[in-house]
């Protein structure tokens, strides 16, 4: 929880100041495995948990987790004992920020408020009422499937496959819960938003499919393998996950959002260097990136440079996901001046069974979505002669 995450998910028994994360038979024998736990968790020397003498009791305590009882259910589930994290466990943990949260257990919206309080959390979806948990999958699953295949584009239930607001999905998760309850005990799906400034967390969608978020073209001018010239860069939320915010939280379109540095080239060889939002799939077999020169002449290729045939991992959690391509060309005699862009073709890492498998190509516009044969050219500069380098585009 400490680090940068889209989605956090938790689905279990629970109340409205708890989440369960350990139960046990409501019974002499569950109640005192129970306490042993507890015990285990508050103790002063290896505890995870904040604790504290309660001056009443005389008890060890903690803000954090406490011992809770469910109710009993008839003919659906029975009585449990056992150890529940409160709204302070989040609050103290959750130190980086995390769009979306979902507290699916009964009872749980209330939850919410002091969660997303403490701004690290844009978003959180609890239910009212009891949600049932049946095998093999629970309500929460539910819920949560209605809310991702919709936010992610992989399913249609508002007319077409796009990527729908979290605002949005809450309806749609309703709908898919309402037939597995009598009228009176339909439980309430509800969202709960960060009350900080800032862009409304209504609006948050899952951007999944790729978009270049940091291109940039540096110059070798002395025809030396030192490429130390910045003809153009563009990077968007500045090179920093959430990619489509600013620092303040304000939302940056794609691709004219970021911001943009240029220079004029003089024709000397060039190296590029293209990062993306997701982790890539460095096999495909389409990847490319072009000069387009200008006034429509042939394409050509980039050569990509370096190790893994150009590809590196800078902003991803693993060194195996790989998110940055570089490559290195050097330009023809004669090559014209003017206007010149790249143009590039990319695919995100290939979707496992049951993911998302359609918008794997670039996404052209920061709208979530993209086709297959998507070129992104937004990357644009001049290309002049040597006695004009030092003139601003």
């Amino acid at each position: 929880m400490e680090s940068p995450a889209g989605i956090l998910f938790t689905s279990s028994h629970g109340g409205t100041d708890n989440i369960m994360v350990e139960v046990y038979p409501n019974t002499p024998e569950g109640r005192a495995a129970g306490l042993t736990a507890f015990a285990s968790y508050v103790d002063p020397q290896t505890g995870v948990v904040e604790s504290h003498i309660d001056p009443v009791s005389g008890n060890r305590v903690s803000n954090e987790i406490g011992l809770y009882e469910t109710e009993a259910i008839p003919f659906i589930t029975p009585s449990y004992f056992g150890i529940g994290v409160r709204p302070a466990f989040f609050t103290n943990r959750l130190t980086a920020q995390h769009g979306l949260m979902l507290g699916l257990s009964c009872n749980s919206f209330p939850l919410g408020s002091t969660i997303v309080g403490g701004h690290n959390v844009r978003d959180f979806v609890g239910v009212d009422d009891e949600i049932k948990l049946p095998s093999p999958a629970s309500h929460g699953a539910l819920i949560s499937q209605a809310i991702f295949d919709n936010m992610s584009g992989v399913d249609n239930d508002l007319g077409s496959y796009r990527n729908a607001s979290i605002l949005e999905t809450i309806p749609l998760a309703q709908a898919k819960l309402a037939p597995l309850y009598p009228a009176e005990t339909i439980p309430i799906v509800k969202l709960q938003k960060d009350p900080g400034p800032g862009a409304d967390p209504a609006n948050l969608r899952l951007y999944n499919a790729p978009r270049i978020v940091l291109s940039q073209v540096l110059e070798d001018p002395n025809n030396d393998a030192v490429f130390d010239r910045l003809v153009y860069k563009y990077v968007i939320g500045n090179d920093v996950y959430p990619y489509d915010r600013t620092p303040s939280g304000a939302r940056l379109d794609y691709p004219t959002g970021g911001s943009t540095s240029k220079n004029i080239a003089t024709g000397g060889p060039l190296e590029v260097t293209l990062r993306f939002s997701e982790p890539m799939n460095i096999i495909f077999g389409n990847f490319h990136a072009k000069i387009l020169p200008p006034g429509g002449g042939s394409p050509i290729s980039i050569p990509s440079f370096g190790s893994n045939s150009g590809w590196s991992s800078v902003r991803m959690p693993s060194p195996t996901l790989f998110d940055t391509w570089r490559g290195r060309v050097e330009l023809p005699a004669g090559f014209p001046d003017g206007e010149v862009r790249i143009e590039v073709r990319a695919s995100k890492d290939t979707a496992l069974p049951g993911l998302d498998t359609g918008n794997q190509e670039l996404d052209l516009d920061g709208n979530g979505f993209s086709s297959v044969g998507a070129l992104d050219t937004s990357v644009s500069f001049r290309i002049a002669d040597r006695d004009f380098s030092t003139r601003i585009a």
